[in-house]
């Protein structure tokens, strides 16, 4: 059809509010009239109004209606006063009984963020701890919620079906904290708004009049399904994977610490609910998504979803320092006075400022451009280095802990001391079994031993019709599991045991570390704990594998140590955690630094080790899970407390296992190993 008979063909309803009106105003036909029209003949004043007012004006033009109707368009698109950030913030009936708890920075970020002339659709909050960008968001995602309750027709302006659920989806590392952290605090806050009224369950809707402006809007909360009912199959659920979303329709997002995914899953995930939310609202004023995320390293979720998003003009990310947001005396002192820090990079260390001449650089600029107020400062001393003017009053807390109080005060991403691991390039030996990931869910009946590639990890001896290890199968070996029960993380499970390399300057022998193997066990819900009990018990009675010690975690393991105590397979059971001191991660990060550790190709365990930093004392995750890293570490620590075990077979690349081995002679003779290097 061409544009002529498209017009021709368009029904002319009369303006009113009915739902004739709105099926006519967001039809197939509208909508190729309407972009024809916005191509060719739109002028800017048209295209910076929003996108329903300029559906409205069009159609009340080309229909010759009066066009002072558009007027009350608020009437067609809205069943009840949709107010405005400020007016959400100040009356009482909103939230004006709690906003006195929002700092004025806040305040003033969020009407930023809903400008309604530059309307912001996708935040990222960052910058210091402590500053409130949690509860911000929080308060800016049920803002953008309270929009869509106030919709005449939702889904006739988003054009989805009728029967679609629209969503708000809050998504954190784990279904625990997204229900902690996020879920039971957005029920607090709804309940202290006198805009919202909890009832038990849906058929008290009905006794609502939604288009009344001093009528609340009903909510109930289904336990169950860990999800807040509004009306019009409106709701807000939660969970840490995309496939928790599966059949709504997400509209609006909060996304917490997903640095604690790691990099490339968190972004996965985030990606997942930007594609779900452009691919079908793209361009809707009624879609919002929040970020938020604490500043730890540079590699990290934060950093890379800046970088996707940085030049979109809808995108904001805010990073404020604490001093910025908290500006009584308390935080900022009463002196006046302030320091300079500048943020490493990485190559470059993060420092306090001293040197005289960089100072009079800083001062100068400063003088030139009449700039002194605190926080960053736009000058570059050092390249890819941000500077910070901070007040006196955090002097000794910078001085103390240098790092740490950049990522804290400041809000920066660093990447300086605090890394454990700082080379992890010689950790890999090709030849030797590679990182696996199994899968064992409950009632799955899962045989983890049988789903090892056994070819090659053993050897069979025909006449015996035995296996055993293909690497120095006599060599005594040493286990750490990392248990998890829930989906939601892995259970690791390492096995390694020693040899030893001549050192070519000292001539002397040097323990190595090698891994048998590192295995990741992961389950959809439920992990099946018994089938990893199992498997400890079947390498010694199938595989024949001298397991001198084998350990777990503090977490959910004592069932399993006794079973293993109780089996009487192993030499030692014990109760390890490489978390409580830093001296087991620390004594690791040296040994693979110094090529003594030896694992088969590990990209995941890699990525893990180098994510790794010390904070507050303790090691730290930024950006991936970290099952791999405690149990290669828990096995590297069982190793080492047994100094009685020399290792008595020597370290190559590869060991040959071609050879016919003699198994007789190998049970009776002391020998430590048969194999014919």
């Amino acid at each position: 059809m061409t544009i002529e008979e498209k017009l021709a063909a368009l029904p002319v309803i009369p303006f009113d509010n009915s739902e004739t009106f709105q099926e006519v105003l967001f039809s197939p036909l509208f909508d190729d009239i309407f972009k024809y029209y916005m191509e060719n003949y739109s002028n800017e004043q048209v295209k910076n109004q929003s996108l329903l007012n300029q559906r409205l004006s069009l159609y009340l033009h080309i229909t010759n209606q009066d066009e002072e109707l558009a007027e009350n368009i608020n009437n067609l698109i809205y069943r009840r006063p949709c107010p405005t950030i400020e007016e959400f913030l100040d009356n009482p009936f909103y939230m004006g009984n709690i906003s006195g708890t929002i700092y004025p920075y806040w305040r003033k970020k969020l009407c930023e963020i809903f400008n309604p002339d530059h309307p912001m659709k996708k935040v990222l909050f960052g910058g210091a701890t402590g500053t409130g960008k949690s509860r911000t968001a929080e308060k800016a995602c049920v803002y953008a919620l309270y929009r869509l309750l106030c919709l005449r027709y939702p889904r006739q302006i988003l054009k989805v079906e009728a029967q679609s659920t629209l969503a708000m989806f809050i998504l954190s590392v784990t279904q625990k904290t997204a229900y902690q952290v996020l879920f039971q605090p957005f029920i607090e806050l709804l309940s202290n708004m006198p805009c919202f009224q909890r009832v038990r369950q849906a058929r008290a809707f009905e006794n609502f009049d939604l288009t009344n402006p001093k009528m609340p809007v009903p909510w109930y909360v289904d336990k169950s399904n860990m999800t807040i009912i509004f009306p019009d199959n409106i709701i807000l659920t939660l969970g840490s994977q995309i496939s928790n979303t599966v059949g709504y329709d997400i509209l609006i997002s909060e996304c917490d610490e997903m640095n604690e995914k790691g990099t490339e899953e968190g972004m996965e995930l985030i990606n997942s609910i930007d594609g779900r939310v452009d691919g079908r609202f793209m361009g809707s004023p009624f879609t919002f998504q929040a970020v938020m995320s604490s500043a730890r390293a540079k590699n990290s979720v934060t950093s890379e979803y800046n970088k996707k998003w940085c030049k979109d003009p809808k995108f904001l990310y805010i990073r404020p320092m604490r001093f910025e947001v908290k500006t009584s005396e308390e935080f900022i002192g009463n002196s006046g006075d302030y320091f300079y820090v500048m943020a490493g990079n990485g190559s470059i260390p993060s420092k306090i400022i001293t040197d005289p001449g960089e100072l009079a650089q800083l001062k100068n600029y400063e003088d030139e451009h009449d700039d002194h107020k605190l926080g960053l400062l736009d000058y570059d001393l050092v390249a890819g280095c941000e500077i910070a003017r901070v007040p006196s009053i955090y002097r000794p807390s910078f001085e103390a802990d240098l790092d740490q109080s950049i990522q804290d005060i400041l809000g920066i991403s660093t990447q300086d001391h605090g890394i454990v691991f700082r080379d992890t390039t010689q950790l890999e030996n090709i030849n030797l079994v590679p990182e696996l990931t199994i899968e064992a869910n409950l009632k799955d009946n899962v045989n983890i031993f049988d789903s090892l590639p056994l070819d090659k990890i053993f050897i069979k001896d025909e006449l015996k019709d035995e296996l055993r290890l293909k690497r120095y199968p006599n060599a005594s070996r040493y286990m750490h599991f990392d248990l998890s029960s829930s989906g939601e993380c892995d259970t690791g499970i390492c096995m390694l045991h020693k040899e030893y390399k001549i050192n070519e300057i000292t001539k002397e022998k040097e323990t190595m570390f090698v891994v048998d193997f590192i295995i990741y066990v992961t389950a959809k819900n439920t992990t099946d704990l018994e089938a990893v009990q199992n498997f400890a018990m079947e390498l010694v009675t199938r595989g024949h594998v001298p397991i001198h010690t084998i350990s777990c975690d503090q977490f959910q393991s004592q069932t399993t140590l006794n079973t293993w105590e109780q089996s009487h397979l192993f030499d030692n059971v014990e109760k390890v955690s490489v978390d409580i001191k830093l001296d087991p991660y620390l004594n690791a990060a040296a040994l693979i630094e110094n090529g003594k550790v030896k694992v088969g190709q590990c990209e995941k365990l890699k990525k893990e080790l180098e994510a790794l930093i010390i904070d507050k004392g303790k090691v730290a995750r930024t950006t991936q899970l970290k099952d791999g890293a405690d149990v290669l570490v828990g096995s590297i620590f069982n190793a080492q407390m047994n100094y009685m075990d020399v290792p008595q077979n020597e370290y190559f690349e590869k060991v040959d296992t071609q050879k016919k081995i003699n198994y007789h002679d190998f049970i009776d003779t002391d020998q430590e190993d048969l194999i014919d290097l």
